[in-house]
């Protein structure tokens, strides 16, 4: 199931965990995902800053701590030389999503990634991650829940939309009792 949710708490979704986007230097690349990554904490920081340069496509695993959330998936869908593009991003979220299910993970919470300015439009974003669930399901049904974070209303009405499409049980909080 794929649910949106205008919140900017994965822990108040249900969720066991969230995903996060970066670039290769390892850093947040918007501003909610800035936020998440200082709520979670100076050990979850410590852990992430001590890791080498990882790829575009990469993904790494860390604690929750602070968060309330049992772990953090980290996947890195752009370098300074290289943008983000679809294709970055679909395979940064499947290797993100592999991660998640490799954990058990039933309910991923994840903002719309890539997303704002210099980077994709929303479209472009809910196409790649999609696309990256599509072929995700072909091996896991984990996680069985994913619910798009802190969308405004213009990326909730895309996200929905795409999601539909892929999956007729797409749900928001207005239609699923607030959350």
């Amino acid at each position: 199931m794929i649910r949106t949710d205008p919140g900017r708490d994965p822990a108040a979704t249900g969720a066991q965990a969230v995903l996060l986007s970066m670039g290769t230097d390892l850093e947040p690349l918007t501003q909610l995902e800035s936020a998440l990554v200082l709520r979670a904490g100076p050990a979850s920081r410590s852990r992430l800053q001590a890791l080498e340069d990882l790829p575009i496509g990469g993904a790494v695993v860390l604690p929750g701590t602070e968060l309330a959330l049992e772990l953090i998936i980290h996947v890195v869908i752009r370098s300074l030389e290289v943008g983000v593009s679809e294709a970055s991003l679909e395979r940064a979220f499947l290797h993100g999503l592999q991660r998640a299910a490799d954990w058990g993970v039933e309910t991923l919470a994840v903002p719309p990634l890539g997303v704002g300015a210099g980077n994709l439009e929303a479209e472009a974003s809910a196409r790649a991650m999609l696309g990256a669930l599509r072929r995700h399901r072909l091996e896991s049904l984990l996680p069985r829940t994913l619910v798009i974070l802190g969308v405004d209303a213009y990326q909730e009405g895309v996200f929905q939309r795409a999601a539909r499409a892929f999956d007729p049980k797409v749900t928001s909080p207005e239609t699923s009792g607030g959350a």
